[in-house]
Order: C-alpha cells, then sequence, then structure tokens
C-alpha cells in the first residue's frame, strides 16, 4: 500500500531534485572560476588605464562584487577555495597599482579573505599534502595566507 500523500515529493524525487541542484551549483562555480581566471590574466595584460576603462569607472561595484563572491564562497570545497583565491589574486594585483585600494578598505575586503581563509586553511593544508598526483589542481601557490597578509600589507 502506497501511503505517500499525493502532491508529496517522494525521498528519491528530492534526491534526484537535490542532485541536479548541485550539479548546477557545480557548473556555476566551475564557469565563475573560469571567468575570475580569464580576468586576472587580462588585468596583468592590461594597462591601469585599460582596465579602469573596462570597469567604465565602477570599481567600487566591482570591489563589492569580489567581496560578495569571496563570503559566497566561504565554504571548504576546492572549488570555493580557488574561487576565492582568485578574488584575492585580483584584488591583490589591482591595490598593488593603486586602484581602487579605498574601495577595497571602505569594503572590508581583507577581513572577508581573512574570514575565508580560516574556513578554508584546513582544505588548503590537505590540497598541498595531497599534491599534484591525485588529480587535483595546480592550487598550492599562492596560499591563502600569503594573499591575506599582501591584502592587510597594501591596504595598510
Amino acid at each position: 500500500v502506497n501511503t505517500q500523500v499525493q502532491g508529496t515529493p517522494s525521498s528519491r524525487d528530492q534526491n534526484k531534485s537535490s542532485d541536479q541542484g548541485n550539479e548546477g551549483q557545480t557548473a556555476t562555480k566551475a564557469l565563475q572560476e573560469k571567468l575570475l581566471s580569464l580576468t586576472l590574466v587580462m588585468y596583468a595584460k592590461l594597462e591601469n588605464a585599460d582596465f579602469s576603462i573596462a570597469l567604465q569607472n565602477n570599481g567600487s561595484a566591482f570591489v563589492a562584487k569580489l567581496k560578495t563572491m569571496v563570503e559566497e564562497n566561504c565554504q571548504a570545497t576546492v572549488g570555493s577555495l580557488n574561487i576565492v583565491k582568485l578574488c584575492g589574486q585580483i584584488a591583490v594585483s589591482m591595490m598593488q597599482r593603486n586602484q581602487y585600494t579605498e574601495y577595497f578598505k571602505n569594503q572590508e575586503f581583507v577581513k572577508s579573505l581573512s574570514e575565508a581563509r580560516k574556513i578554508m586553511s584546513n582544505l588548503e593544508s590537505c590540497v598541498l599534502f595531497a599534491g599534484r598526483d591525485h588529480g587535483l589542481r595546480n592550487m598550492a601557490r599562492p596560499l591563502l595566507l600569503d594573499l591575506e597578509k599582501e591584502a592587510e600589507k597594501v591596504v595598510g
């Protein structure tokens, strides 16, 4: 006898829905990681003025988005670790060129990066220990702690 209430999803349906949601979230994180990586490479290639033009003088919104991405990815997963590191690298690169440093300071970007480092430090240690032989992406350098220290130094 089937005692399931009409309209209530079964646990199998819920698991299937959850798996589809996880797959979508994983795909979104992978895309986000690739776009951040592209942004970092483009920033390294562009001159200061070119990047400012690309942002259309909307640096505050860009800094806020980087901070939001760090905060949304404060999870001990490899994908989140990569995203946070890329956001940190972009932020440090921008601040080293004296671009939007005040926005990073006002948004308390370093505080968010520090919180992420605390959450992800065990994962990062495991990834470093496991090495590249296990199919993990090359994420050993820079360490999240190094990015945090560099950002603190530049912000002041």
